[in-house]
């Protein structure tokens, strides 16, 4: 789950609703029916998050539901929901960084947003693949582009006395 929200920018919605009819594993791509909008978007499945993936329907219990990701609670084996999945991210955060304060799924969005901002992408590419309808949506992203923004800036003018 954390490796597709933090390549693919899923939410953690769509990924408690991904089935396996959802994969398209010879185009590495992912098809997302929207939790947001009514829109049906596609989106790469990096090759890290297509075994990892591969590696956990193998090992998951046996179910009817094609559901990709399942409960692992009682009743075990029926779909996730989406509080399983942000439940499950907050879960792994607090193991992962015990000093620090949880943190949810949708901090790996972010988390992929900087990271492409930082290798330079534009904010019209992390929009598309964010699936943001409005770039204005995309700016929270900006903040921490500290680089970006020097250039944005006016130098502070001088004072002659």
């Amino acid at each position: 789950m954390a490796l597709l929200m933090a390549t693919a920018g899923l939410r953690a919605g769509e990924v408690a609703g991904l089935t396996f009819e959802d994969i398209d594993w010879r185009k590495s791509s992912i098809r997302l029916r929207g939790t947001k909008s009514r829109r049906t978007d596609y989106v790469p499945l990096a090759s890290a998050a297509g075994e990892a993936l591969a590696a956990y329907v193998q090992r998951r219990a046996p179910t009817k539901t094609r559901h990709v990701f399942v409960a692992l609670v009682a009743p075990a084996g029926r779909p996730i929901t989406l509080y399983g999945v942000t439940r499950a991210m907050s879960t792994a955060s607090t193991r992962c960084f015990p000093d620090r304060p949880a943190r949810g799924a949708h901090v790996l969005r972010h988390t992929l947003a900087t990271g492409m901002l930082g290798k330079g992408a534009t904010f019209k590419e992390i929009a598309d693949m964010l699936r943001h309808r409005d770039i204005g949506t995309t700016g929270i992203y900006a903040k921490v582009d500290f680089q970006g923004l020097a250039h944005a800036v006016l130098p502070w003018p001088e004072v002659t006395p």
